[in-house]
């Protein structure tokens, strides 16, 4: 990963006395929620720890269960309950995602994935020898959904789903309830799944709360059943208790489809700790009676946003933006820099501004064809809100000195 190959050159760069501005990867450095450590810490005094089943210990799946319904209640839109049975506790929200892959791909089948869209998803299909085929949005058009026609011509007797990540990582994109039914009834006319990774679904940095799939309603009880077994939500608690080391996800979807998934999980880590499960349980039945750590955490990245941009629009006037609506990633365009990937090294390697530079990310790296995002950098404001300014205006500086050197 390109990203990941950046960490040793900002290490080394550290060591010599550099201050190096982190906007390049996702680790929103935010202590965890505190009801989760003192639940770890319980459980942790039985002196006790056993293999799980193979869905997930039935405390943490039942306070799921209850923590979603009144996630997909609080949209105050018409949804079907999500039963004991549709869910299975995996390994993270990666694991989440393979395991449904490795559940319902088979060699030479085609996944289509709305761009940008996570890098990962690319690789695993690749391990369950299958294809990631693009469907393009444009940063112009604030990553809007192609028309019908545009995504139904990318189907063909291969495709086996279309994948989606809402809020979106790089670019902060809610899918729509219109885009979610759009999605809905192509997936039900052409039999394709619809995959969902819903996993910043609570990190919502305006008025607009994210939609999940379960929300679509395509008008008849028939539709509705069909659709239904085609959908799979991926969630994880990475980034709503900002457990990112402690590695719980969760995949809701059918009863069968939900067996088949649980059943890989088996053969490539057996179970999810029963400690760490616990502590997630009981993290579950709190926020549900008080939701003030995700409001905090709301206010906190709406504010980082809000003065990330005021400072790109003082220092980058031309660059194009389009405005995040959830995550806490911003990608922003700078037509004239053709290799991105040159930039992000550059930018380390050969820049300092007052000893301080800045590390990046590539968007190029969020497409199936790099070249499709071309010019696109991806910032993660996951820094301090009074370390934010300083680290646009340092990014700012190494895009002019960059383009100078040209």
């Amino acid at each position: 990963s390109p990203i990941l190959s950046m960490i040793p050159i900002i290490s080394k760069l550290k060591y010599e006395g550099v201050k190096v501005h982190s906007l390049f990867i996702g680790q929103p450095g935010i202590p965890c929620y505190p009801e989760f450590t003192e639940a770890v810490k319980e459980k942790l005094n039985s002196g006790m720890s056993v293999y799980s089943p193979i869905m997930g210990e039935t405390k943490l799946i039942d306070s799921y269960v209850e923590y979603y319904n009144d996630y997909l209640e609080r949209r105050g839109l018409k949804h079907p309950q999500v039963e004991r049975h549709n869910v299975v506790g995996t390994g993270g929200g990666s694991a989440a995602a393979l395991n449904t892959l490795l559940a319902i791909v088979n060699p030479d089948d085609e996944i289509l994935a709305v761009e940008p869209t996570f890098p990962q998803y690319i690789g695993q299909c690749e391990m369950c020898c299958g294809k990631v085929r693009a469907i393009p949005t444009k940063i112009e058009e604030n990553f809007a959904l192609p028309s019908d026609e545009v995504i139904e011509s990318k189907i063909n007797s291969k495709t086996r789903a279309i994948i989606i990540n809402s809020p979106n990582n790089p670019t902060g994109k809610i899918f729509s309830y219109e885009e979610i039914q759009r999605l809905a009834k192509i997936c039900v006319k052409h039999n394709i799944y619809l995959i969902s990774d819903e996993v910043y679904k609570e990190v919502i940095l305006g008025d607009e709360e994210a939609v999940s799939l379960l929300h679509a309603d395509l008008g008849s009880d028939e539709l509705n059943k069909r659709y239904h077994e085609l959908l799979v939500v991926i969630d994880s608690v990475s980034k709503i208790f900002y457990l990112c080391g402690d590695r719980v996800g969760f995949v809701i979807a059918s009863k069968s489809v939900a067996e088949k998934i649980a059943l890989v999980g088996t053969y490539n880590y057996a179970a999810v700790s029963d400690l760490i499960q616990y502590g997630v349980a009981e993290s579950y039945k709190t926020i549900l009676k008080d939701r003030s750590f995700i409001d905090a955490y709301r206010k906190l990245f709406r504010e980082r946003l809000d003065i990330a941009l005021e400072t790109l629009k003082e220092y980058l006037p031309d660059a194009i933006i389009a405005k995040p609506k959830g995550a806490f990633y911003l990608v922003v365009k700078i037509k004239e820099i053709k290799d991105v990937p040159d930039f992000c090294v550059w930018a380390l390697q050969n820049f300092k501004y007052e000893n301080e530079t800045v590390a990046v990310a590539s968007a190029g790296e969020f497409y199936v064809n790099p070249d499709d995002g071309q010019g696109q950098i991806r910032l993660a404001l996951v820094l301090p809100t009074d370390q934010i300014r300083r680290s646009i205006e340092i990014f700012s500086r190494a895009v002019k000195a960059y383009l100078n050197s040209l």
